[in-house]
């Protein structure tokens, strides 16, 4: 089997958990956008993985077959880092959250991936981070009321 028809085979996998996903939350309560029920985020969620894994398996079929071959695979040649570091992270990041708080650890967070996974130039890296950080901190903190772990700063 080709890389080209296991990508297409994950993406078809995927919108199918997704469409599980879906009919599972509306199991519980979805409410509404200004007042959501237990079922509202993982209805987006799977909304969300949902379209992405079609318009991935859209983007494979409408590519031509030369595209596609070229493609990484993780091999001993492929860049394992990319693999390892993002697992890091992710595992790293509940551990630091109560320690030194949601704004710093989600900050560092995505300055460690876009710096070192796929690197970007220093400013873009930061300029990003801090959007993504204060994005989310007004969604989550200030929108929807989440309590977060403070942090050595007390934000």
């Amino acid at each position: 089997m080709g890389l080209q028809n296991k990508d297409k085979l994950s993406s078809v996998l995927l919108f199918l958990f997704s469409a599980l996903v879906c009919m599972g939350a509306f199991g519980y309560s979805i409410g509404s956008l200004h007042k959501p029920g237990p079922g509202f985020f993982p209805f987006i969620g799977g909304l969300i993985l949902g379209i992405l894994s079609l318009s991935h398996f859209l983007l494979l079929t409408t590519k031509r077959k030369k595209e596609t071959a070229k493609a990484e695979s993780v091999t001993p040649g492929g860049k394992w880092r990319n693999l390892i570091l993002p697992l890091v992270v992710l595992f790293a990041y509940p551990l630091f959250l109560p320690a030194i708080g949601f704004v710093l650890t989600t900050f560092l967070f995505f300055v460690a991936l876009l710096r070192f996974v796929e690197p970007v130039r220093w400013p873009m890296a930061l300029k990003v981070s801090v959007g993504v950080t204060l994005l989310s901190y007004a969604l989550f903190h200030l929108w929807l009321k989440v309590q977060f772990p403070k942090g050595i700063f007390g934000i």
